[in-house]
This record gives structure tokens, C-alpha cells and sequence, in this order.
């Protein structure tokens, strides 16, 4: 028994362009929150944490941060977890060791998310004199009442605790919100989660979003960091969001030439991670303009819009435009142009570019024809790449079980959503949802054998008689 994929063209074109606008709204309302582009997720943001919206006249006037500035001492009330005893309380920074002060709550759910790669990072480094710190504002009960329950998104018979993951770290409350005002609103910063690397020295190196440090901790450590660079791409972050926020009206006016000529007047102005977010605001602009065509009714138009965009774009960019171009091939069922487009960008495309393709051409997937089959082909040429860089990821596998359950190899599909189970990651819901269909055919198919077998019993009964 094979299911039906969702083929309607316009849900698929109007769901698209939705993203696409939420990406517009979401770079313009919390940049400052996103993980940089070398990031592994994202997907993850940064939630405002509206605790921490009092009165400046709550508390004294608390001294600037910026980068270079002397990391102040902690005064942490509640240390909880502490790497089975490998760290101390930290009051003071010890010269010559990295620090990570992070900031985050129980409520926040990129926090929650975070936290296994703040372990990932903290195996890595603990040998190499780098502490992570995790620092909530709530109270002791509060927190301690999250450590029992068991980490989401864990693999199916891993009933891991969040207490027994973050014991990797040292995990603390502190109540009084005084390490928070010397670190967080010293520093400006209102969204959570929001990590500070105090390097050697005992100077702030960097402030950031915790998924997107990687890279950053290891030149710290390794004495390759340019402190001063980053200083300047984070006096920029502001004037970076301001930018943004006039260039994102004018895009609602529809004034999306205007918007370009902006951004694109500005450029000179940036530098590193500032320039980056400028360049792909241009491009999602550039698209959102596109997306107008498209819903005009012009599609040949916007084709070729979007043919002359990619020409002019390299990397993130390129990749963003190669994407939507495909889709929109797939979605005026231009198979032969979608299958030589992917061709071309194929060698290009990371991992989570070319699932994402062979996920579009499955929900694109038609009643088998020979066409439909090349789709199909090229569909499963794509994913297995991908697992070649990511044989784990759930999301992939999950991908790849639907597409060998559309050609038609049942069994196959449901080996390989059995490993998608073992590492479902944020898809687990809908890769359970699927093992549970595959589950049922196999019953139902079991049944029906069985049915069969017992007629052909009686059958051979009746002959005999």
C-alpha cells in the first residue's frame, strides 16, 4: 500500500513565499540574535528575556561592556553541576584559562536547545583549560525542577535526564540577577541565549549566540583571535538592526528597489559577520521582490529574475536562489529543467541543501511516469549524498525512508526509519508519525498474507474432497 504525497502546487508556492517574508521579518526584529552563518543550527534564535525589562532605577547604574573590557567577577549563588568535580566556583578569571559565561532559563527554549551542544563543546575544550558556566536568574527550585526531565529530541530508549546531560558543564542559578546586570545589561543584550568568551587575559573576547561560538572558542584557545576585528563588527550590531529595520519599511511599502539601493549603498560601511547579514538581507529582499512576480502571475518572468540573481550571487546567496528556483520549476511541473538545475547545483549544495531538494520533490512527487521516476531518481541521488556527510541525521533518513517508500521499497523505507528513530533531533514527532504508517502497512500486508494463505488452505481442502 503506498500513501499519497501532498502535491498541491499552490499550497507548496504559497508556503514558500511565507517563509520566505518570515525570513525578511526575522532578520529585521532580531539579527543581533541569530546564529552567524558557520553555525550548526540555523534554525535556533534567541528568545527576549522579558525579565530583564526593570527599571534602571531597580539597580545601580551598571558600569559599560564592550569587547575588551575586564570580565567582572561572578558572585553565582548556586552552583548545581560541576563535571562530577573536574571544575570549581569561579569568582574571579585565573590567567591563561578560557571562560564561557552563558546566559539562559528554563522557560527559553533555544536554551533548552542549546544545551547539548554547550556539552558537545565543553567535552571538547575541558582539556584545554576552557570552563563553561551556565547562569539562570531563576531560583534554585525552578531550576532544579527542570534536571529530572528527559532531554527532547532524545533517541528512542535513551531516557537521558536534562540533569544528567548539563552535569558535562557547570550549570548555576543565581537568583538575585546580579551577574546578569554585570554581564547582560552591562553589555545591552536582551535576548537569551546569549554567551560571553572571556579569553586569558581575563578581557571580554566575544558576545554571541552559544550555537554560533565554535569557531570563535577555538581561536581563542589557540591564541589566533583578532579581539580588535570583532570589537568593531560589535560596535556596528546597531547601527547593522537600524539599517535593517528602514531598509524592511520600505520592502513593506513594496518600495523594494528602493530597499536594495539602501542596502547596497551601505555595504562599505560593514565588515565580517555585519557585511555577511547585509549580504543575505540583500538576497532574501531580492526574493521577496521576486515572490511579488510570482504571485502576479508571471512566472516566466520571475524565472528569469531569479536565472539572473543566481548568476550575480556566490555562496549563501547562490545557494538561496538555486533553491527557490528549483522549487518553482517544481512547481509548474518543468521536471526536465528541474532535474538538469539540479545537475548544475548539485556538487554545490551542503548537506541540508540537498535534502531539502529531494524533501520538495517528494511533496511534488506525481503518480509514477517516466518522468515522475527521474524525478524520483534524482531525489534519491541527492539524499544519499547527504548521508554520506550526515549518515545520523534523523531528518535525513526520514527523508530518504519516504522517498524509497514512494518508489515502491517498503521494507527498505522502514530499515531505514528505524535508524531515523535512533536520532530524531526537532523532526520526531513527524518521523514517528511515518514509522507508525510503515508499521501498519506491514500489519495490514502481514494480514492480508495471512488471509490469503488460509484460502488457498481450504482451497486444497475442497480439491481433496
Amino acid at each position: 500500500m503506498k500513501t499519497t504525497p501532498i502535491r498541491s502546487s499552490r499550497f507548496i508556492c504559497f508556503a514558500i513565499c511565507s517563509f520566505v517574508m518570515c525570513a525578511l521579518a526575522l532578520l529585521m526584529v532580531s539579527c543581533d540574535g541569530q546564529p552567524a552563518s558557520n553555525s550548526k543550527a540555523a534554525g535556533n534564535t534567541t528568545t527576549k528575556d522579558a525579565s530583564a525589562e526593570g527599571s534602571e532605577s531597580e539597580t545601580a547604574v551598571t558600569k559599560e561592556m564592550v569587547i575588551g573590557s575586564k570580565a567582572p567577577p561572578l558572585d553565582i549563588e548556586h552552583w548545581i553541576s560541576n563535571r562530577d568535580g573536574q571544575f570549581k566556583e569561579v569568582t574571579t578569571f585565573y590567567s591563561g584559562k578560557v571562560y564561557v559565561v552563558e546566559f539562559w532559563a528554563t522557560w527559553c527554549g533555544p536554551c533548552i536547545a542549546s544545551m547539548p551542544h554547550l556539552v558537545e563543546l565543553q567535552d571538547k575544550f575541558a582539556q584545554r583549560g576552557v570552563q563553561i558556566i551556565s547562569v539562570s536568574r531563576e531560583d534554585l527550585a525552578t531550576v532544579k525542577g527542570l534536571l529530572p526531565q528527559q532531554v527532547q529530541g532524545s533517541a528512542v530508549g535513551d531516557s537521558s535526564t536534562y540533569g544528567e546531560l548539563t552535569n558535562a558543564y557547570c550549570l548555576t542559578a543565581d537568583p538575585d540577577g546580579s551577574v546578569h546586570s554585570d554581564y547582560m545589561k552591562a553589555a545591552k543584550q536582551r535576548g537569551i541565549p546569549r554567551a560571553f568568551i572571556v579569553g586569558k587575559s581575563g578581557l571580554i573576547e566575544w558576545i554571541g549566540h552559544p550555537m554560533a561560538m565554535d569557531a570563535v572558542l577555538e581561536e581563542v584557545v589557540s591564541d589566533q583571535w583578532d579581539r580588535d576585528e570583532f570589537a568593531l563588527e560589535f560596535q556596528q550590531s546597531d547601527q547593522v538592526k537600524a539599517l535593517f529595520s528602514k531598509a524592511a519599511r520600505l520592502a513593506n511599502q513594496g518600495n523594494f528597489d528602493e530597499a536594495q539601493q539602501l542596502l547596497s549603498s551601505e555595504k562599505s560601511n560593514f565588515i565580517g559577520a555585519n557585511l555577511s547579514k547585509l549580504e543575505d538581507f540583500e538576497s532574501r529582499l531580492k526574493l521577496a521582490s521576486i515572490e511579488q512576480t510570482i504571485q502576479a502571475g508571471d512566472v516566466d518572468e520571475a524565472i528569469g529574475q531569479i536565472e539572473t540573481a543566481r548568476k550575480a550571487a556566490n555562496g549563501k546567496a547562490k545557494m538561496l536562489f538555486d533553491a527557490r528556483l528549483a522549487s518553482l520549476l517544481l512547481a509548474e511541473k518543468r521536471y526536465d529543467r528541474v532535474i538538469s538545475t539540479i545537475d548544475e547545483i548539485f556538487d554545490e549544495l551542503p548537506a541540508a541543501g540537498l535534502n531539502a531538494l529531494a524533501r520538495q520533490i517528494y511533496l511534488h512527487a506525481v503518480e509514477p511516469n517516466e518522468i515522475a521516476k527521474e524525478l524520483q531518481n534524482t531525489a534519491i541521488k541527492s539524499i544519499e549524498k547527504a548521508l554520506e556527510e550526515d549518515p545520523t541525521s534523523g531528518a535525513f533518513l526520514d527523508t530518504y525512508a519516504r522517498l524509497l517508500h514512494l518508489s515502491g521499497d517498503s521494507e527498505r523505507a522502514f530499515e531505514v526509519q528505524t535508524k531515523a528513530l535512533k536520532n530524531p533531533g526537532r523532526a520526531e514527532a513527524e518521523i514517528k508519525a511515518f514509522y507508525k504508517q510503515l508499521m501498519q502497512e506491514r500489519s495490514e500486508a502481514a494480514s492480508d498474507s495471512d488471509t490469503s494463505s488460509a484460502a488457498d488452505d481450504k482451497d486444497d481442502e475442497t480439491d481433496d474432497q
